[in-house]
């Protein structure tokens, strides 16, 4: 079972890189990383990544997530962005915000299940924003209640720029990497029973 779960890891980083390849894929060295934000040295105040799908809420993560972060990105130099959503907040004066959720990957070894294994985080902050096309119509109405005119704050647009199997793929690895993190009492779950 070990050697299975280990090529279905490998297959998906294959399909990982070979995606990179199709659409721009940046380069780690071109980030700081602090807890999960991805900062650009060239400072773009506008455009925001993220290591969590939904962005930073008030998600319980480990303490030691920096020290993490820090030695994954040491011994993969290598690594690069890939781009799964994008959200786009529209604001009337014209300075939109763009939020992007992203793997970061080098080879067989993505950073996002290595923080999910290690306790880091839960599975569920890896889940990426549905696009309005996932969301059934119920919720969509739910989602889109606001006290704002839309017509001055219209409802963000969200893409996803993975292929969605490929993204399924994904959240099944984080599903095991949780599992390992839970059964080993690592990071979040190291109190929890």
């Amino acid at each position: 079972m070990k050697t299975y779960k280990l090529f279905f890891f490998g297959i998906i980083c294959l399909l990982l890189a070979n995606c990179t390849a199709q659409q721009k894929s940046l380069d780690i060295k071109n980030f700081s990383i602090k807890y999960a934000w991805l900062h650009t040295k060239d400072a773009d105040s506008s455009h925001i990544y993220c290591l969590l799908g939904e962005g930073v809420a008030k998600t319980p993560y480990s303490s030691r997530t920096d020290s993490i972060i820090n030695n994954w990105i040491a011994k993969h130099q290598n690594a690069i962005v890939v781009a799964n959503t994008t959200t786009t907040n529209f604001h009337k004066d014209g300075n939109n915000l763009i939020m992007t959720f992203c793997w970061v990957i080098q080879q067989n070894d993505t950073l996002n299940n290595y923080l999910v294994r290690n306790g880091c985080f839960p599975k569920e902050e890896m889940e990426r924003n549905k696009t309005w096309e996932e969301i059934p119509d119920i919720k969509k109405r739910e989602e889109t209640k606001t006290d704002f005119p839309v017509s001055e704050y219209p409802l963000p647009k969200i893409e996803l720029l993975v292929d969605k199997k490929l993204d399924e793929n994904f959240m099944l690895q984080i599903a095991s990497a949780e599992k390992f993190a839970r059964n080993n009492k690592l990071g979040i779950w190291s109190d929890k029973k």
